[in-house]
């Protein structure tokens, strides 16, 4: 009876184990320590032959980051008010592939079980700081959602850290105008601004003419002199999208189309693959706002979404 064992891994984990093989006094039995991989994706196989018989066996498995912890506080609070506090702790590489970067998102949490939506919304893109300070979005009258954390080490390998459930109310009583005025005086980042605008389109319960028009001057304001990148577009593309859901009345149809525009064609013109969540909202927005437009400002249909 002989055995061979092989092990595939990838490019930035790569799997060899004959030294393992050479030195093993158990024939068939094949001891991986825990520090012998790097973290990664693998699939180890052996093949036993007898007689002139063979049969081959394969397992697959995953040598994840050492995880680390995930705290929010407070969790509860109220929308675009409170400011939540995310700390991330222990995170680290048992193989040293530093540094770390942490990428930021929020999710809606769905059904009984409170279950992620599958939509990330960007807080961040990919940085080094293990805490960050946001302000969260609502659904009218209420919502649960919870904070998403990408660790990431410097080979591209990847671990999700997951919060618990957060309980977002939304104030009936906001005065929109004077949140975003709090917004765009409050940081020179026009990323952060227009994240943190598109949470206040998703959480308004309003379609109010006067409100909608507010909220795209105050996104038009800042959205033409960021550099375009994917991060930046998910972002602008979830704002835009949210604004879409609200129109009733062509008024600020026109302005959304052209906000819309820019976007897809600053991507196209720098060959961007989009992030499908991206793409997706991006065609949905134009296809909530066509009906407007194509009856106001373009009454002969020659608009091409």
């Amino acid at each position: 009876m002989t055995y061979r064992w092989t092990c595939v891994g990838t490019t930035s984990a790569p799997c060899d184990i004959a030294p393992l093989v050479a030195s093993s006094t158990t024939p068939g039995v094949l001891n991986v320590p825990a520090d012998y991989l790097l973290p990664g994706n693998y699939s180890v196989s052996v093949t036993v032959t007898v007689n002139g018989l063979s049969s081959t066996k394969t397992i697959q498995f995953t040598v994840p980051l050492v995880p680390g912890g995930i705290n929010v506080t407070p969790d509860s609070g109220r929308a675009l008010l409170t400011i939540f506090n995310v700390t991330l702790w222990g995170w680290t590489s048992p193989t040293r592939s530093f540094p770390l970067t942490y990428t930021y998102f929020y999710t809606y949490l769905i059904g009984e079980q409170r279950r992620p939506s599958g939509d990330r919304v960007p807080l961040t893109g990919a940085i080094p700081d293990t805490s960050y300070l946001t302000k969260l979005p609502g659904k009218f009258p209420s919502a649960t959602l919870a904070i998403i954390v990408v660790v990431t080490d410097s080979r591209g390998f990847e671990q999700t850290a997951v919060s618990g459930p957060l309980f977002i109310q939304v104030p009936p009583d906001w005065n929109v105008p004077e949140i975003i005025d709090s917004v765009v005086n409050s940081t020179t980042d026009r990323d952060k601004i227009i994240s943190e605008i598109d949470q206040i389109t998703v959480s308004i319960n309003s379609t109010d003419v006067d409100t909608l028009n507010y909220l795209m001057c105050a996104l038009r304001s800042v959205f033409e002199p960021i550099p375009i990148v994917p991060t930046s577009i998910s972002i602008r593309a979830h704002a835009l999208y949210s604004l879409s859901l609200k129109l009733t009345t062509p008024e600020p149809a026109a302005c959304l189309y052209n906000l819309t525009s820019i976007l897809v064609n600053a991507a196209q013109d720098l060959t961007l693959s989009l992030p499908y969540s991206s793409g997706l909202n991006l065609v949905d927005t134009l296809s909530n706002i066509v009906p407007f437009t194509n009856e106001t400002i373009y009454p002969n249909g020659t608009m091409t979404p």
